[in-house]
């Protein structure tokens, strides 16, 4: 599946700090979303260290997305979480390719939605 060119010009040149966040983002998401339930060789949980690494991408995204104006350091919880999941949608648009990354987002942001809203409380 070949992505919208277009739209990812326009995602680079309007919210550059927000694309590059985004892209590490979604490749965290499917990480987390390839490594779930799975061990090491020597017994370590991979699920963890995606799910930290999601976090930390996370946090990255939310930074990102407030140098870029999307979102204000007093933007409500909630809002942040939509702002995410438009974005999200739109770089999906760009880049169809990661389709196990946009349904773990569709878990992780939507349905989980009240735990997605406390770890970014946490954070902020």
């Amino acid at each position: 599946m070949a992505g919208n060119k277009m739209l990812e010009e326009r995602m680079r040149l309007v919210t550059p700090h927000t694309y590059n966040a985004l892209t590490q983002l979604v490749m965290a998401l499917a990480g987390a979303a390839n490594n779930l339930g799975k061990k090491t060789w020597f017994g370590r949980d991979k699920g963890v260290i995606a799910y930290e690494k999601l976090i930390d991408k996370l946090r990255h995204t939310v930074t990102a997305m407030t140098l870029d104006g999307l979102i204000q350091p007093v933007t409500p919880t909630p809002e942040v979480i939509d702002k995410i999941v438009d974005s999200l949608d739109f770089f999906s648009q760009a880049h169809p390719n990661w389709q196990d990354a946009y349904h773990f987002a569709s878990y992780f942001f939507i349905e989980e939605r009240d735990n997605a809203i406390a770890i970014l409380q946490r954070m902020r």
